[in-house]
């Protein structure tokens, strides 16, 4: 761990960027949404898609959080949208994948390796109605005022 420069809701920023948070304080995290966006078609041009009539086309993108402390807590996932399963009506955003962020959690001045801070901060964001806020931003800025219907 290096020696802190600020501190930061009961953390540390450091000399090498990280904001250091001790895990009791990253389970109860308050984040708020900062934006999302849509990854674009890998081949918009149907002429040259391999894609068979009927299939499915992946709806994938990411999203971007902040914390409500300063200096600024930033963590990002990517996202994609799924068909709820036969016989049920809609579709669901689910997390893919690991999340991206500046914190680092930080025991006794001890950092957790990688893995574990990954698990803890997916767990964290696992916790929270993050789809709505996607879903919202989404469906709004493509102009689908009746997506709740979906």
């Amino acid at each position: 761990m290096q020696p802190s420069d600020n501190q930061a809701a009961g953390g540390s920023v450091s000399g090498d960027g990280w904001l250091r948070l001790p895990e009791a304080q990253v389970r109860a995290l308050e984040i708020r949404h900062l934006m999302t966006g849509m990854d674009p078609d890998p081949d918009p041009d149907p002429s040259r898609s391999t894609r068979r009539c009927g299939t499915s086309v992946p709806v994938t993108g990411y999203t971007e959080w902040v914390g409500r402390c300063h200096p600024q807590l930033s963590i990002g996932w990517d996202w994609r949208l799924e068909t709820l399963p036969s016989g049920l009506r809609g579709v669901r955003f689910v997390r893919v994948g690991a999340p991206r962020s500046n914190l680092l959690v930080s025991e006794g001045g001890i950092d957790l390796d990688c893995a574990r801070n990954l698990v803890l901060l997916a767990a964290a964001i696992d916790r929270i109605d993050w789809q709505s806020a996607v879903c919202r931003a989404i469906f709004n800025f493509h102009s689908c005022p009746d997506y709740q219907n979906w």
